[in-house]
């Protein structure tokens, strides 16, 4: 009996610390990279930056100029293949990448006032070449990492196709398509959400072999670190009901970024024809390749047209057709969001769904 019990905690124990079986090989970043030249980009921004409170377009305008040999730079490196190093399975390594996030933070920082800066000025070449760099540098920020990588990068994208939202009726047909390539190139090279979800969950595991992770105030919470490794705890179901959460807003972001590659095909359908297209199949192949689809619905966007105004919607993470109701802001604490994700060419509706 002795022996069995032995046996028992010596099993205990190698299942505690043993590390967790990845899901697969992490991919290796393109060679040659250009993410050292972005991060030497960082390095030449300077001078105050913009006081977001005052919002004030004198003050974003002499940031930029002061770093156009950043700004500059920033673009080039972006403009070559551009990758963070993988850093999934190494605590410490990750512990160390806090500078790098910070620099591409600062890199962000710059190209949402450049984009903002070139709009005041309507020199819509400069918006568009700030918004795809945004675009590219979301693709940077989460490489191999985890969902909180991503949210940061969701953040990025949402400064890109918030200009574009807002400023489509702006936009000459050569833009539009500059626009529409752009994203389509993004969205193509999203991840793949569940494969996201089972590296998020392996580094989840894997930080959980670091008693440090659970050391509160008065030492090791061992009540949170035994939950960690208990397969019958409800601690892993909250993890992933906390991922589903997660992969819904990085959902509502990819809806918004397909809406609005149809929206700015509708833009250039009505600037060449002389009025709204009556249905979305008139946009392909002259103005889309092919319709998106909805990730909430796995069908085209719903297009509603009344005289020259026109309504374009997903059905949203609820999954219900609302009918074009978009979903209030702000979003509630708990819960599925309830409405639709729209864009429409009469009404300025939130984008921030």
């Amino acid at each position: 009996m002795l022996v069995l019990i032995v046996l028992s905690l010596v099993a205990l124990l190698l299942h505690l610390f043993a590390p967790p079986k990845p899901p697969g090989p992490i991919p290796p970043p393109p060679k040659p990279n250009a993410f050292p030249e972005l991060l030497s980009a960082a390095a030449l921004i300077t001078g105050a930056k913009p006081d977001p409170n005052k919002d004030d377009p004198a003050e974003r305008a002499a940031y930029v100029a002061a770093n156009l040999p950043a700004l500059w730079a920033v673009i080039l490196a972006l403009s070559k293949p551009c990758e963070g190093p993988p850093d999934m399975m190494n605590i410490t390594k990750r512990r160390m990448l806090a500078a790098e996030n910070a620099a591409l933070m600062e890199v962000e920082r710059l190209l949402r006032h450049a984009r903002r800066a070139a709009e005041e000025s309507n020199d819509w070449n400069k918006a568009l070449e700030a918004a795809e760099a945004l675009l590219k540098l979301s693709r940077v920020a989460p490489a191999h990492g985890t969902f909180i990588d991503h949210l940061r990068a969701n953040a990025f994208e949402r400064t890109a196709t918030d200009m574009l939202g807002r400023r489509t009726a702006s936009l000459s047909p050569a833009h539009c398509r500059q626009a529409i390539t752009a994203l389509r190139e993004h969205d193509r090279m999203r991840p793949d959400y569940g494969r996201l979800a089972e590296w998020d969950a392996y580094h989840t595991r894997w930080m959980h072999r670091d008693l440090n992770n659970f050391r509160g105030t008065s030492g090791i919470e061992w009540k949170d670190f035994i939950a960690a490794h208990n397969p019958f705890s409800s601690y892993w179901a909250e993890q992933t009901k906390q991922a589903e959460e997660i992969v819904s807003v990085l959902n509502r972001q990819k809806a918004v970024a397909r809406l609005l590659q149809v929206s700015l095909a509708l833009r250039l359908f009505e600037l060449e024809k002389g009025s709204p297209a009556p249905d979305l199949g008139k946009l392909v192949p002259q103005f889309l390749p092919e319709l998106p689809t909805d990730p909430f619905g796995n069908t085209p966007p719903h297009y509603n047209l009344t005289g020259t105004n026109w309504v374009l919607y997903s059905v949203g993470p609820d999954k219900v057709d609302n009918r074009g109701v978009p979903i209030p802001w702000p979003l509630p604490s708990t819960g599925v969001p309830s409405g639709d994700i729209v864009i429409s060419n009469s009404v300025a509706l939130p984008l921030r769904q």
